[in-house]
């Protein structure tokens, strides 16, 4: 069973926008990974780019992603109160 709390967060970050490529047709995935860690009363610190998988973006646009991907993590709600590390993929769809 997902516990509201995931399912909440899965929700903040769902809101993620897509971003437009005139020469490529097809969707393609980038994927970025945000590792980050949570204190023991739950709130989310040390946010950063772990890896980056797929997309053909310019050098701006992927910045644009980075950052993008380090604010709705930074900006996730409270975690249940625990010290954890975290890798969380995030999409995002170029089309």
């Amino acid at each position: 069973m997902i516990r509201l709390l995931t399912l909440l967060f899965l929700l903040f970050i769902s809101d993620i926008t897509h971003c437009q490529d005139n020469n490529i047709n097809d969707t393609i995935p980038l994927t970025v990974f945000v590792q980050f860690e949570t204190t023991k009363e739950g709130i989310v610190t040390n946010v950063k780019i772990h890896r980056i998988e797929g997309g053909p973006c310019s050098e701006s646009e992927l910045e644009e992603y980075k950052k993008e991907a380090i604010r709705v993590v930074s900006e996730s709600p409270n975690f249940k109160r625990k010290k954890q590390k975290f890798i969380l993929p995030i999409k995002f769809e170029i089309e």
